[in-house]
């Protein structure tokens, strides 16, 4: 089995794929590389969030956001920053199907 691209948790898929855990279509989630947290944050919140980043954006939803750290493990950062984005399609979400 492959692991999940964003966690590394292993999955029930022989793919590489994002799990349900770090992704769902319908919403915009965050996960932190230093502290593992996962958090589903509102649209407008993630999109303006990626827009100060530097990334313009058409999606608006179905996004994971990778913070090299967040507010749960350094409440008084300034910046977090980006490390990765992944926007998700059928093809990266994992299926049993």
């Amino acid at each position: 089995m492959a692991n999940c691209i964003v966690c590394g948790e292993q999955g029930i898929v022989a793919k590489k794929h994002i799990c349900t855990a770090c992704g769902n279509q319908d919403e915009i989630r965050t996960y932190c590389e230093k502290c593992k947290t996962r958090q589903q944050i509102p649209r407008e919140e993630g999109v303006e969030f990626l827009r100060k980043g530097g990334l313009d954006i058409d999606q608006e939803t179905g996004i994971v956001i990778i913070k090299k750290i967040c507010d749960v493990c350094t409440p008084k950062a300034e910046k977090q920053s980006i490390k990765e984005v992944f926007f998700l399609t059928p093809e990266n979400m994992e299926s049993v199907n």
